[in-house]
């Protein structure tokens, strides 16, 4: 094993570098204290921030356990969750890069699902202010992760479709650097806010809003500020009742239909960001009646053979195929009693949610660990 290694070390860098990156994070992990070299190598995010998209499934009820979904390969694996609270009222609040931004209550986790490590975010200072959207994304400037909280007074109802004041809303921004959380004040121009968590791409947050008519609202975290309004795609003469943003294949994409239960999907991608003129539509996706009639949906991803996998109501996890016109149920272990998930999107990576790590670190811990095992 040994002459092997040192075999590799002998290498040109960049075919070592290319090794590395067609490996496994489970691969990667047990790699890293090879040497310093390598630990440089595989830190480095292009060699571990290309895997294949997972679909993480969160349990709504009590259960200790979580499945994630291989988008390319359909493979199932079961997630130990790593927190001392049931997975009873644990909520997406977005994902990047690896990371996923988790809360229960009044608190917020970073997990790395593929490695399993986790970090408890330190209470923000509009703790008793409940929830309204949010997400987690990346600040290339500093290399560093940030998550933004949008909350309201407790007494406020949330649900799609409330209105609220702007000044009832307190935002504050945390930064996985530095630990702390701050209160930042750009948000005077949004009226009316669809609860949910945001989607990154393009170096900000996106959400569906509406001020009197729908739009997308982003975030920019080099900026840490609400940016302008971005455009939605004409509806024609249709009355659309149901969009729902998204990601997909590189591009914010919008997928939409003109009655609640039955008809089609439409899916469209932004072909060029921020440009009105540049959304194109992709494909009608024909419901299937099979799966029952849901008016809630989210459309979670795209494989690399062409499916696209959604999430009907809160229980039906389904994979349609455009080229062949076909649907399948994917099937998930479920513990007695509980029909309900969530879902959310996220890649392999090695991605820390505490932050840098360095190569004594690593070192010291994988000893720790054999020396207990």
């Amino acid at each position: 094993m040994l002459e092997s290694i040192e075999k590799l070390e002998n290498l040109p860098r960049d075919i070592i570098f290319d090794i590395l990156s067609r490996l496994s994070v489970k691969c990667l992990l047990r790699f890293r204290c090879v040497s310093k070299q390598w630990f440089t190598l595989i830190s480095d995010p292009q060699s571990h921030l290309k895997r294949a998209s997972r679909v993480l499934l969160l349990p709504l009820l009590a259960c200790p356990a979580a499945s994630s979904l291989d988008a390319d390969c359909g493979v199932l694996e079961r997630l130990e969750l790593p927190f001392k609270r049931p997975s009873l009222g644990l909520k997406f609040s977005g994902s990047c890069n690896g990371l996923v931004c988790l809360r229960f209550c009044k608190d917020m986790f970073l997990w790395n699902p593929s490695t399993r490590a986790y970090k408890n975010l330190p209470k923000p200072r509009f703790v008793h202010y409940n929830f309204l959207f949010g997400g987690l994304g990346y600040d290339s400037s500093i290399d560093d992760y940030k998550v933004v909280r949008a909350a309201v007074p407790c007494h406020y109802y949330i649900t799609e479709g409330i209105f609220f004041e702007s000044s009832a809303i307190k935002v504050e921004v945390y930064t996985l650097r530095s630990n702390t959380w701050r209160r930042i004040h750009d948000l005077s121009n949004v009226n009316l806010i669809y609860h949910q968590s945001g989607y990154f791409f393009n170096g900000a947050l996106h959400w569906q809003m509406n001020r009197g008519y729908d739009t997308i609202v982003s975030f920019d975290f080099m900026e840490d500020k609400f940016l302008e309004m971005l455009p939605l795609p004409d509806e024609g003469e249709k009355n659309y009742v149901n969009n729902r943003l998204g990601v997909l294949g590189g591009c914010l994409c919008m997928c939409r239909r003109d009655h609640p239960c039955v008809g089609n999907l439409e899916l469209l991608i932004m072909e060029d960001y921020k440009m009105k003129a540049s959304w194109t539509k992709l494909m009608d996706v024909p419901l299937d009646t099979r799966f029952g009639f849901y008016e809630f949906f989210v459309l979670l991803c795209y494989t690399k053979n062409g499916e696209i996998i959604l999430k009907f109501g809160g229980s039906e996890l389904v994979i349609y195929n455009w080229k062949e016109n076909t649907w399948r149920r994917v099937s998930i272990p479920k513990p007695k009693g509980m029909s309900q998930f969530g879902a959310s999107v996220y890649m392999e990576s090695l991605v820390s949610p505490s932050g840098l790590q360095t190569y004594k670190q690593i070192q010291e811990r994988t000893i720790k660990k054999r020396r207990l095992g």
